[in-house]
């Protein structure tokens, strides 16, 4: 059962009065932009959140990196460069409608501008917890990492063609450090090992489908 975004914005101490409204402009955010929305639709952070919710005791900010989960992928065009700084206005306009202040306004945009590279500094707690969170589907079970790639390639299917993103997908896994997917070691000695099973599982497969259609 996922939980409920909006409680937590008000056991923040969100003013109550906007949360409805401000919730809403969220769920449009994540409805919007793209028709071509599989994956990183607001069931994905729902799933972030709920990684989260797990983990909040290793976060130094918890506030901050939850707000910032949950609107990390507002805006989702595949393959723009801009769909972070874009979902950081979309969630930072949201922080500041809920009476935050300015200090977590700033903290929740430079938290959803790192998602985009995911290069993060050990010492920035909260931004290797929301990446850990981020990536957290790289360790699910099979079945639901299966659904996890394919909704990926149905994403990029109006963007690339099938050459073009298998070689993509081959370059994205083949530049994660196996010895480093999660940052923060905890959670590394936990979900580590099976994320590099999937992620090779993957990466054969790919092979393969290059293989058939002579690109290897």
């Amino acid at each position: 059962m996922k939980h409920f975004m909006a409680q937590y914005w008000l056991s923040f101490g969100a003013k109550p009065e906007t949360v409805p409204m401000e919730f809403e402009f969220l769920a449009k955010e994540y409805r919007s932009h793209s028709p071509n929305r599989y994956y990183h639709t607001i069931d994905h952070a729902y799933d972030v959140g709920d990684f989260l919710i797990a983990h909040k005791d290793f976060a130094d900010n918890w506030p901050a990196v939850k707000l910032a989960a949950d609107g990390h992928d507002a805006v989702y065009i595949p393959g723009s460069d801009i769909n972070e700084s874009v979902s950081a206005i979309s969630m930072g306009y949201i922080v500041v409608a809920l009476g935050f202040s300015r200090e977590m306004y700033e903290e929740v945009m430079r938290l959803i501008k790192g998602t985009k590279e995911h290069i993060i500094s050990l010492d920035d707690i909260g931004g290797c917890l929301l990446h850990d969170a981020d990536y957290s589907i790289l360790s699910a079970d099979w079945d639901t990492y299966s659904a996890y790639m394919n909704n990926i390639r149905k994403e990029y299917s109006s963007v690339y063609n099938t050459k073009k993103y298998l070689r993509g997908r081959k370059n994205f896994i083949a530049n994660l450090n196996y010895s480093g997917i999660y940052l923060i070691p905890e959670i590394a000695e936990q979900l580590e090992e099976k994320a590099v099973q999937n992620l090779k599982r993957e990466e054969s497969l790919i092979m393969q489908e290059l293989e058939k259609m002579g690109l290897m």
